[in-house]
């Protein structure tokens, strides 16, 4: 390569450069495919994330419509019970890590607003005496 050539990383190379693990590297792409799918992009999943990049570039509002639409079918999923709300959380950050890694930027924080809260786990296991026994 000399120095007069300009290489430019492609949209999926940039998420995954955000991720170390190789596990996590499968799991974002794996819900990043969620999002791919939902909007029926055709292709390999390289070829989805360059048509999610680019109509991304070109449609902001529209991408933050579907966005919502897809945020909204996920909550049906939730009431249904077919998925939890932490599984949306997860499908959310995949979406939001590609989409930062290439510059895109949205209006996550009224996307939020339709997004409901992870339910937390109670610590069910019984309490012990420990250090306060005399």
């Amino acid at each position: 390569m000399n120095g007069n050539s300009i290489c430019r990383i492609n949209p999926i190379e940039n998420f995954l450069f955000a991720l170390k693990a190789k596990e996590s590297k499968r799991q974002y792409l794996h819900r990043l495919d969620k999002f791919l799918t939902f909007m029926e992009l055709q292709g390999s999943i390289e070829e989805r994330c360059q048509k999610l990049y680019d109509f991304s570039k070109n449609n902001l509002e529209l991408l933050q419509s579907y966005l919502v639409r897809f945020i909204n079918s996920q909550k049906e999923r939730i009431d249904k019970k077919d998925i939890s709300e932490g599984t949306l959380h997860n499908y959310i950050k995949a979406i939001k890590l590609f989409l930062t890694m290439n510059d895109i930027v949205i209006n996550w924080k009224k996307l939020g607003k339709g997004i409901p809260q992870e339910k937390q786990s109670a610590d069910d296991r019984v309490p012990t005496m420990g250090k306060f026994t005399n």
